[in-house]
């Protein structure tokens, strides 16, 4: 029985970025409660699935960023697999950008993330342009960028206070 709890205990631990990150996609349905969102808001999910892929990419998997992303588009309403192209686009990116930063300081990561969220962004008003068949105005998603990056220092120290809490062990 003690095995079987250990074993329970594990596949919870290993679950929590996946879960967590689908938790995110919920709350990002939400209507906004802050006016400040209502135009545009900060990518919280991409903040995820990029913090994971870097930090435990084992426990972010490819098939995960592309359910994630199917399930965004479904709830939001957004072009069909769009969500999920760009986030298995950025797991793989996440990949080399760990790389890239291993040992170099949270400043480096900060960058390459504000690389990585602005191809996001762009890939994501091209779709749109071409899903809507019009022109978008690029001031929405150029603040939803300068708010995702904003928010990445802080969203990724509680996600690491969580990764080391819960984590540790799996």
């Amino acid at each position: 029985m003690n095995r079987l709890l250990l074993r329970i205990d594990a596949v919870a631990r290993q679950s929590v970025p996946v879960a967590l990150t689908l938790l995110l996609v919920l709350i990002s349905a939400l209507p906004p409660v802050l006016p400040v969102f209502r135009e545009a808001a900060p990518a919280w999910v991409l903040i995820a699935v990029f913090h994971w892929s870097v930090q435990r990419p084992e426990l972010m998997p490819v098939q995960a960023a592309f359910v994630i992303g199917l399930l965004q588009d479904l709830l939001l309403g957004l072009p069909p697999g769009s969500s999920a192209l760009i986030y298995v686009v950025l797991r793989g990116v996440a990949g080399r950008i760990a790389q890239l930063t291993a040992g170099r300081g949270f400043v480096n990561l900060w960058i390459m993330f504000a690389g990585a969220a602005a191809g996001a962004g762009l890939l994501r008003y091209l779709i749109m342009t071409v899903w809507l068949e019009r022109v978008l105005d690029p001031v929405p998603a150029l603040f939803e960028l300068l708010l995702t990056v904003g928010v990445f220092p802080l969203v990724s120290w509680l996600l690491t206070r969580l990764q080391r809490g819960l984590l540790t062990h799996a």
